[in-house]
């Protein structure tokens, strides 16, 4: 959906989908949590700056890494305008969060195994 965005992201979406689905049922996740998470990573790039930031020659320029920096929440945005693609926004918008603590209703999955929202 997103990838046509730019020339080099022809698939990333579908990447990004597998991979999560991959790691999902390691962990263990429904098949509803899995389809729901598949989702949220085909989407997970809906704010995207123009391809026309990425596709520029020379260096991006300052003005640009501020969009850039901004694609998720832009992602969660569009995602929560959506009735039918609220609950993905906070999932698809988290896909660059480092923090140690995980946004709420994120499907935690202890060393064990096992999940829990």
């Amino acid at each position: 959906m997103v990838d046509p965005k730019g020339r080099y992201l022809l698939g990333h979406s579908a990447h990004v989908a597998e991979i999560a689905d991959a790691a999902a049922e390691l962990a263990g996740l429904t098949a509803a949590d899995r389809a729901s998470l598949r989702a949220a990573a085909l989407l997970h790039d809906l704010g995207r700056a123009a391809s026309s930031i990425w596709d520029h020659p020379g260096p991006i320029r300052p003005g640009d890494w501020e969009r850039i920096r901004l694609h998720s929440y832009w992602t969660e945005r569009v995602l929560r305008r959506c009735p039918s693609l609220t609950d993905l926004a906070e999932v698809a918008a988290g896909h660059h969060e480092r923090d140690s603590e995980p946004p709420a209703g994120t499907i935690r999955v202890p060393a064990g195994g096992g999940c829990s929202r």
